[in-house]
């Protein structure tokens, strides 16, 4: 038996990569999580990406053999929260007795899609073309550096932003736009692109070892401590890094 332990403060999609590994390390060999991803005094926006979070192990379960508990505060938390618990766990636990869900779905529920709240004034936005590439990473870079971050801060959120705008090249369709913000707390980056992202689970599979393509969205995620997607006519993808 190997046990292992993330820290809650770890992005999401970390989870999801290592289920992902130990189920190519251990073909066949039944897998067994235990995860709190809501509690408490989490954001609204940390809370809808944790309830995507716990619908896309599903869609990883269908092809792993693996058993999973995932513990709710039903005395801390919303009642909203606790119906998304329903809503993605096909058998719920209360007092000690197991009961089916009623209202288990294996979609993504819609309240994971309510649309991104919209950048302050203060936001700088940019138009994505190749040629600008450079000064876009540099833009970003200042950024960092006028709200008070320096050093692998912002080399992580250069990076961050330079994989989102290569992302957004190279799949998406003009017209590209990248957003940037911040706080004393963290800062923000946003792409938006014509296009949509048809794989759920875009970023947080664990790229081939010797893929040349396709780990920009996982870089993001693996940097980023809450990624948030959302496709329509245009696709957004906001990335938070936290101080």
């Amino acid at each position: 038996t190997e046990i292992y332990t993330l820290s809650l403060h770890d992005a999401l999609p970390i989870f999801l990569s290592m289920i992902e590994r130990l189920r190519q390390e251990r073909p066949g060999r039944m897998l067994h999580y235990v995860g709190e991803p809501i509690w408490a005094g989490r954001t609204e926006e940390e809370i809808r990406e944790a309830v995507r979070h716990e619908a896309l192990l599903n869609v990883m379960l269908e092809t792993t053999p693996m058993r999973v508990l995932c513990p709710y505060d039903a005395g801390a938390l919303d009642d909203a929260v606790l119906e998304s618990a329903k809503r993605t766990h096909p058998e719920i636990v209360e007092n000690g007795t197991t009961r089916s869900s009623s209202c288990y779905s294996e979609a993504i529920p819609p309240e994971c899609e309510i649309p991104l709240s919209t950048p302050p004034e203060d936001a700088s936005s940019y138009v994505i073309k190749q040629e600008t590439m450079g000064t876009l990473r540099a833009a970003v870079r200042d950024h960092g550096h006028d709200a008070g971050f320096g050093g692998e801060f912002v080399e992580d959120l250069q990076l961050v932003a330079n994989e989102l705008v290569t992302n957004a090249l190279r799949h998406g369709v003009a017209q590209r736009q990248l957003t940037v913000w911040g706080t004393s707390e963290e800062m923000i980056c946003q792409v938006q692109n014509e296009g949509a992202i048809s794989d759920p689970l875009a970023g947080r599979r664990n790229p081939h070892p010797r893929a040349e393509h396709g780990m920009g969205l996982w870089i993001v995620h693996q940097l980023s401590d809450l990624v948030e997607m959302r496709d329509g006519t245009r696709t957004t993808v906001r990335a938070h890094l936290a101080a």
